[in-house]
This record gives C-alpha cells, sequence and structure tokens, in this order.
C-alpha cells in the first residue's frame, strides 16, 4: 500500500512538472523584457546562508533594474521558528518571496528543459548568493543592510548594564560548535558533520587568559550541549543564560573586539561587519576563510599507523566533508590541545597589537603557505574559486605551519 502511494505521489510530481514547463518557457520567452531569475537551488534558513547570501545578494543588486524581478521561497522568510527572527524580519522587507512549491516547479522544469536542449537557458541568482565573498563586495565600500533602531540600541544597552559590561569594554564572543543545534533543527541526520565538533573545556584556559587581559568573554550559542563551568563577573555563558534575544545575538557578534569560532554560520556576521575572526579547529582546510580578516588554525589530521599529516598537499587531498570520507582514508581527526588554543589566542592578540603587521620572516612563512595552498588546490578542487585572491589579512598559525613541511 504504501509502495503505491509513493508510486503515485511521485507520478503526481512528474505530471504537474511537465504541466508547468510551458510556463516556465513562458519567462524565457518573455526575459528580454522582464526577466524573472530564481536560485537552482534552495538557500538554507540556517543563519550563515541567510545573512552572508543575502548580503551578497542586496549589495550585488543595489542597482538591479526595475524590469528584473528576483524571487525567493517564502517559507525562509515567513515561518514560526526561523534561524533568527530579527534577521528573518530585516531581510524579508527587501525581497520578492512566492510560494515554495512554484519555486520548485520552476527548478524541476528548468532542469528538465536544459537537459532537453543541452544548454542553460535561464539566469539564475545562484551566482548573486555567496558565504565565501566571491566577488570580493568588502573590497567595495561594502556596508551591511542590518541595523538597529533608536528604541532597539536602547534595550540593547539595557541588557548589556544587565550582563555586566560596562561602558565602552571590549568583549569577546566565542563560539564552539557541537551537535545539538543541527541534531534539533534539521529533520535528517547530521552526524556526518560531527567531525567538526568541539569540546568546550578546551577553551577554558584560553578564556580565563582573556579575562586577565580586562575582556569580557561571552560564550556564545543557541542550542549548545555543555555549560563551561566558569564563575567570573566577566564571563558569561549566554548559550545558558536569560538574557538572549534574536536582536543581542546579532548585535553582540556585529560589536565584539573580536570573535573567536570553530567555523560555524553564526560567526558570518561578524565577518560581515568587519570584525576579526579567529578560527580555531576549522576543518576541512578547503573552507579557510581566505577571503576576509581571520587567524586561523585548523583541527589535525593524524593518519593510522604514520602519524600526524605534515604536507599541505595531503591537507588539500584530505579536505572531506563527511565523517565516513576521513574513515575510509584511516584519518583521524584531532581538536586543538588546551595549550595549543591558548597559544592561538596569544598569537593572535599580538597580530591585533601589532595592526596585522608580521615580520619578515613571518611573513615569509604565510606567502609560501599561499602559494602552496594555491598550487595543490588547483589540482585536487579545481573547480573551487573562493580562494582567487587571497586576503592580506587571511593569515595561518604559526603553530600549524611549523607542523607543515612546505
Amino acid at each position: 500500500m504504501l509502495c503505491l502511494k509513493f508510486k503515485f505521489m511521485k507520478f503526481i510530481k512528474i505530471i504537474s512538472v511537465l504541466l508547468f514547463i510551458p510556463f516556465t518557457l513562458l519567462l524565457k520567452m518573455i526575459s528580454p523584457i522582464i526577466k524573472v531569475r530564481w536560485a537552482k537551488e534552495y538557500f538554507g534558513d540556517r543563519i550563515g546562508h541567510l545573512v552572508a547570501e543575502m548580503e551578497h545578494y542586496l549589495f550585488l543588486t543595489k542597482k538591479k533594474s526595475l524590469f528584473i524581478i528576483d524571487i525567493f521561497p517564502k517559507t525562509i522568510f515567513f515561518n514560526s521558528d526561523p534561524s533568527n527572527k530579527f534577521l528573518q524580519t530585516h531581510y524579508r522587507r527587501r525581497i520578492v518571496t512566492i510560494n515554495d512549491k512554484i519555486v520548485i516547479l520552476l527548478q524541476r522544469s528548468q532542469k528538465v528543459l536544459e537537459d532537453i536542449f543541452k544548454t542553460s537557458l535561464f539566469e539564475n541568482l545562484d551566482f548573486l548568493l555567496s558565504t565565501k565573498d566571491n566577488h570580493k563586495i568588502y573590497t567595495k565600500n561594502f556596508k551591511p543592510t542590518i541595523s538597529f533602531t533608536g528604541d532597539e540600541i536602547k534595550k540593547i544597552r539595557e541588557s548589556l548594564h544587565k550582563i555586566g559590561i560596562r561602558k565602552n569594554q571590549k568583549f569577546i564572543c566565542l563560539i564552539v560548535r557541537d551537535n545539538l543545534y543541527l541534531k534539533r533543527r534539521m529533520n535528517f541526520d547530521t552526524s556526518y558533520h560531527d567531525y567538526r565538533d568541539c569540546n568546550i573545556d578546551n577553551f577554558k584556559t584560553a578564556v580565563n587568559y582573556l579575562l586577565k587581559k580586562n575582556y569580557f568573554v561571552l560564550r556564545m550559542g543557541k542550542l549548545q550541549k555543555n555549560k563551561m563551568q566558569l564563575k567570573n563577573k566577566n564571563f558569561l555563558d549566554y548559550a545558558f543564560s536569560n538574557y538572549k534575544s534574536d536582536i543581542l545575538d546579532v548585535w553582540l557578534m556585529a560589536n565584539c573586539e573580536f570573535c573567536i569560532s570553530t567555523g560555524t554560520g553564526f560567526d558570518q556576521i561578524s565577518r560581515i561587519f568587519n570584525r576579526p575572526v579567529l578560527y580555531l579547529n576549522q576543518i576541512p582546510l578547503i573552507d579557510w576563510s581566505s577571503y576576509s580578516k581571520s587567524f586561523t588554525h585548523p583541527k589535525f589530521l593524524f593518519k593510522k599507523k604514520v602519524g600526524k599529516v605534515s604536507k599541505i598537499e595531503d591537507y588539500l587531498k584530505f579536505s572531506f566533508h563527511r565523517k565516513l570520507d576521513y574513515k575510509k582514508k584511516n584519518l583521524n581527526v584531532i581538536d586543538l590541545s588546551k595549550g595549543e588554543i591558548l597559544d592561538c589566542v596569544k598569537e593572535f592578540l599580538k597580530i591585533l597589537a601589532n595592526n596585522w603587521n608580521l615580520s619578515k620572516s613571518k611573513r615569509k612563512k604565510q606567502k609560501k603557505f599561499n602559494k602552496e595552498f594555491t598550487k595543490y588546490l588547483n589540482h585536487f578542487h579545481p573547480k573551487v574559486d573562493f580562494h582567487k585572491k587571497i586576503h592580506k589579512h587571511a593569515l595561518i598559525s604559526d603553530n600549524f605551519l611549523n607542523s607543515l613541511k612546505i
């Protein structure tokens, strides 16, 4: 019975797409006069995609013709449980949305037509939606569209006072990835991403060091597994606090002195506001944030019976996005130790104090890494296009560089 029902539903979907083809063709025919564009695939509701892709899109279409109509799936911008309500409301005011089913029919009918004609027929939105700054918009007088009203700022200041952040006190946002958020939010098995998770306790030594430097540290997150067991008037495990709000989430990440992240979508807010990001345990190396003001130390790779991977060539060859792929290659993904995290924080603070200026020897080492990275990227991942121009302030930790044979 279930099998028959499944076949019937599949048949209905096929018929729906076929019936929709004339409408899609009509859009193609009128495109010289009025162009309607959509994405070939949905872009996600997850906060990193929402922020980065929408900011790229809105910047690149500031002077868009009135005769170009861009449409987005409605559910992302009109649902009761978004990744961030403040951002959802902000962006839906600036775009055109339609029923998700229509977007799906456009996507599927487009695919059928392009399979028939063996060529691309439509101009889609995908090239305007980037989480990696493919268009280098941050070198083009970019300013985020996100802003806060006077009343919102007043409420935010009241919250900061309650939290204990003093006026003009520098604060740092720490976001450490675990699997709880995706597990709760997604309706599919997300365990293939578990190699990216980190233990919050490994960051405690570094946080204590920052507290001694008179920074206020907030451990961020919407859904986190474990609290950071640390008591200090200048520390707040915000992820488990009663002060949390979607608007405060955004304001804190946008105004922090810098962000420490293990590589999650949430850090995109800091990036678009040009806040420096210290990436610790971010992996795979192919996802290095070479396009922004950042300092990175990835997790280590250990090959069974061989030991620590020490070639940049191998880090790029083994740049996988699924846990099982590492297992197939007999690779263990190893987190940085407490001491290594502390050393990275100290190195990063020195770089900030020196206004990103490096000694000649360290700059030479960075340039050598960039050259090797680009060479092996082109060899193993020739279609990856967001590392074409490496940001002058995208740096790799000395500790990681010293572990490589370059």
